[in-house]
């Protein structure tokens, strides 16, 4: 129809198109608006800076720092910021670098860009004077650390304790020097000199656990890596190998850990008393035996080590693999009260890396990884979106 703003080929009688609009499900349950950002942002570990736009930035002021005597320099901004809403405080740092790209396969390598990097962190504060405070910590960290890496290539480690008692300032200390304060090693090299000696030792007590004059070798040894150990200020219990405290207690545990994935797998599904449940009972009981006559005899280097140790057996166990296999859960509940009474004892930190599965968590008290995980997905998932209305609103 001319003029009619229909088209000829259109039925004359054509509804109107419908609204294709649909409610989405959140992936997760919606947080009240009376919570405000700052509780959705880690608070164990730096936040991103850009993260803080919902603060008021209180200072501001640019750091041009000469560092170890001269020798570097380094540049930072610094911002204090102060949320409004909760009465939280913020100290913030900022820095870049450029970064060279090369040729690849270039030989020698062919300079052909670079890369300009923004670099930053964020940490909460008690209040207006530790912000204040962190400012000047900040300068003598760069300066400790600085000073530390120059002496540590010279097989110098005097600056490391420096470094470490700098990071146990505060809380926001430790955040902040967390993934640096800690990375020279300089037990490494001695501890590499005995790694054959104690892999020697320890083949041949796989073979014959009874061999007194091995197993004082392998004592020695592993003093000397513990003197070693000792030499370094900057030693976490994860640093520490299965070589430096094995006992022969242990002889065959490998194996058994080995073979019981395939034993586990054919036991899924039948019932009690079954073949492959009894095959599974026996390879399970065998692991629980030589890991409980370990735990009679070994002489820990220090409780931290012996806490990551028994964390990381632990991740190899599953109980209830076959349905009402109460016996499954002996050795799993042996190791939780080792692991309960380490913590209780109050030598063992919880930090964010210490998640652990769900049944370990609910008989250790320890934090539930799955549980850690939902909750900082949630507020990663639900903060742009807060922020994404508020925008919406304000225009």
């Amino acid at each position: 129809m001319a003029g009619s703003g229909i088209p000829d080929y259109a039925p004359r009688n054509m509804p109107a198109a419908p609204s294709y609009r649909r409610a989405v499900r959140p992936l997760y349950p919606e947080i009240p608006d009376t919570i405000c950002d700052c509780a959705l942002l880690p608070d164990d570990y730096p936040a991103p800076p850009d993260d803080l736009v919902h603060t008021r930035q209180m200072h501001e002021q640019t750091l041009e720092l000469s560092l170890d005597e001269g020798r570097a320099r380094a540049s930072f901004r610094i911002e204090i910021r102060h949320c409004e809403n909760c009465g939280q405080w913020w100290w913030v740092e900022r820095s870049s670098r450029v970064d060279i790209t090369y040729a690849r396969d270039s030989d020698p390598p062919e300079a052909i860009g670079s890369v300009h990097v923004e670099l930053g962190s964020a940490v909460r504060c008690s209040g207006r004077e530790e912000a204040d405070a962190l400012t000047q910590w900040w300068c003598d960290y760069q300066n400790a650390t600085t000073r530390r890496d120059r002496l540590a290539q010279q097989g110098d480690g005097r600056d490391v304790q420096r470094c470490i008692d700098l990071g146990n300032t505060s809380r926001a200390a430790r955040q902040l020097s967390e993934s640096t304060a800690r990375k020279c090693k300089l037990s490494r090299d001695a501890r590499w000199r005995h790694d054959r000696e104690l892999r020697q030792c320890i083949d041949t007590l796989e073979q014959h656990p009874d061999d007194a004059d091995t197993w004082q070798t392998l004592q020695r040894v592993q003093a000397r890596c513990a003197l070693a150990r000792s030499w370094d200020a900057a030693i976490e219990p994860q640093d520490w190998t299965i070589e430096e405290w094995w006992t022969p207690a242990l002889a065959g545990v490998r194996r058994l850990e080995f073979e019981i994935h395939d034993v586990r797998r054919a036991a899924r599904g039948k019932a009690l008393g079954s073949p492959e449940h009894q095959s599974l009972r026996s390879i399970e009981d065998a692991i629980a035996a030589r890991w409980e006559a370990h735990c009679e005899c070994v002489l820990w280097p220090s409780p931290g080590v012996a806490f990551h140790a028994l964390l990381e057996h632990a991740k190899l166990l599953e109980p209830m693999v076959v349905p009402g296999d109460m016996a499954s859960w002996r050795h799993p509940d042996a190791i939780g009260r080792r692991l309960r009474a380490l913590v209780q004892s109050g030598a063992i930190e919880i930090t964010r890396h210490l998640a652990v599965a769900p049944w370990l968590a609910a008989r250790t008290g320890l934090p539930d990884s799955h549980e850690l995980l939902q909750r900082r997905n949630a507020a990663s998932y639900w903060l742009p979106i807060r922020r994404a209305r508020r925008a919406a609103a304000n225009r």
